[in-house]
């Protein structure tokens, strides 16, 4: 081969896109994650907060400690994106996950009222699923923002609560799951991003659950 060959010329053509594909997508998404993050920040209003890039284009972690006044101690951000840095792999891994995604766990000062789960079950990554078995009587379908739902709880006091939760936000955006976990004292947030209503869902959300009953 020699260097005006084809397919050399080829090659190296592709290596270098892939390469110029590399460096955008990484840029990409590290914008992504901290424009998430911010967002998120925003919402909560910590007191103190520490960031770490997962691999510096995968995503981003966060840990962000909340105030006295708040229900919660501190949240816990994961941004996991999708890999705009690998061009070959990346509608591939559009087919799987359709979306980024933001998973934030609060943790509870005190006793959470039971486990609930409000999980969507249409959309961008929406499934169907039944928390507490094929056979559990609590778990009902609940339209949040004209989107379909399903609730399921242990007890009326947290069927109250994620009931709360949808009359508090009116449009759940990129919100698929919010659980709480007892067991854990932890309440549970997935979303799909992007959602244009992050910082007002979250900030609603958190006034859910006021100081006062969480310990």
């Amino acid at each position: 081969m020699t260097p005006g060959d084809p397919v050399v010329f080829a090659f190296i053509s592709v290596t270098a896109l892939l390469g110029l594909g590399y460096l955008w997508g990484r840029r990409r998404n590290e914008r992504i994650a901290r424009d998430v993050v911010g967002r998120v920040v925003r919402a909560v209003h910590p007191c103190d907060q520490t960031f770490t890039l997962i691999g510096g284009a995968v995503g981003m972690h966060a840990r962000l400690l909340l105030g006295e006044e708040s229900a919660f101690s501190e949240a816990l951000l994961t941004v996991i994106l999708l890999p705009r840095q690998a061009p070959l792999y990346f509608p591939v891994s559009f087919l799987i996950h359709r979306s980024d995604r933001l998973f934030v766990t609060l943790k509870a000062r005190g006793d959470l009222p039971g486990e609930g789960h409000l999980v969507a079950v249409s959309g961008r990554g929406g499934t169907r699923i039944s928390p507490f078995g094929e056979n559990d009587a609590t778990a009902e379908g609940i339209s949040w923002g004209g989107i379909p739902y399903r609730l399921a709880s242990e007890n009326h006091d947290v069927k109250e609560r994620l009931q709360g939760l949808v009359r508090a936000v009116e449009a759940p955006g990129g919100i698929q799951h919010v659980a709480l976990v007892p067991g854990q004292g932890h309440v549970f947030i997935r979303v799909a991003l992007p959602d244009a209503g992050l910082e007002a869902a979250l900030a609603r959300l958190l006034s859910c659950f006021p100081r006062a009953t969480a310990g």
